[in-house]
């Protein structure tokens, strides 16, 4: 499970199992389907309430980029959304 990937300069350590216990680390998230589709992005204050309309999703995955500024947060966010084309941030 350790493995990393960059995104738009920022990198994402994971591939964790939607069903995998989480600390409560600020951050963002992404959440993809089996072939790395980005299904959703967030931030971790609200991960445990999205996470639940993906729970039946076998093979899904969450990938996390620890980040303590809410500033950088938000610009990674819209910065993922807007180069893939996310209806929801």
């Amino acid at each position: 499970m350790n493995k990393e990937v960059v995104v738009k300069g920022f990198a994402f350590k994971g591939k964790f199992p939607i069903n995998f216990s989480f600390q409560k680390e600020p951050g963002v998230y992404i959440i993809a389907n089996p072939k790395n589709k980005i299904a959703d992005i967030g931030e971790t204050e609200n991960l445990k309430e999205r996470i639940s309309a993906y729970k039946r999703n076998k093979g899904w995955s969450v990938w996390f980029c620890n980040e303590d500024s809410q500033r950088t947060r938000q610009r990674i966010k819209r910065s993922i959304s807007e180069k893939y084309q996310l209806a929801q941030i």
